[in-house]
């Protein structure tokens, strides 16, 4: 229930736009494995910025799990070694 009170921003350390406008949690992050799929590479250095809006206000009282969103990420990258 929370999830569905709960939008998503996101960008990048560069200032460039994943996901403009206020989104909700459960359209961005599919409900079976609970990822989201970006098929592009992270610069050096590069991060994502996510912002959670929380919109509680029509529930009577939230729920303790309501406080626990979490966003990892994982990826791999390949470096040519040379000795």
């Amino acid at each position: 229930m929370t999830t569905e009170l709960t939008t998503v921003r996101a960008s990048d350390s560069f200032g460039r736009i994943l996901v403009r406008d206020p989104t909700p949690w459960t359209h961005l992050f599919n409900f079976p494995d609970r990822a989201w799929t970006v098929n592009t590479k992270l610069q050096p250095k590069g991060f994502y910025l996510f912002e959670l809006t929380r919109d509680f206000r029509t529930l009577a009282s939230p729920a303790p799990e309501a406080n626990a969103f979490m966003i990892s990420m994982i990826g791999h990258r390949e470096v040519v070694y040379q000795p």
